[in-house]
């Protein structure tokens, strides 16, 4: 989340070399990527690793943080989510 610490591991960097590999491969000039997922699965550390291993290929990146932008609560919306079917 926005102004967090951002408490990096293994997993978060596997997960953006991952995503990184995929991204080389299909890209041709500007490039959107998106992270989503539920509550405290990781995606700010996720997007942070992942921005930082475009910058060292050269790439400009920007982050943009979308926490806070949902009306539900975040331990209300899996629920929501599922009553709702959205």
């Amino acid at each position: 989340m926005l102004n967090d610490i951002l408490l990096l591991n293994k997993k978060h960097e596997n997960a953006a070399q991952t995503i990184l590999e995929k991204v080389m491969e299909e890209r041709k000039g500007k490039y959107i990527i998106t992270i989503s997922g539920e509550v405290e699965t990781g995606k700010c550390e996720v997007a942070h690793m992942l921005g930082r291993l475009l910058k060292k290929q050269g790439l400009r990146v920007k982050l943009l943080h979308m926490d806070n932008y949902y009306r539900i609560a975040p331990l209300e919306r899996t629920e929501w989510r599922k009553k709702t079917w959205y």
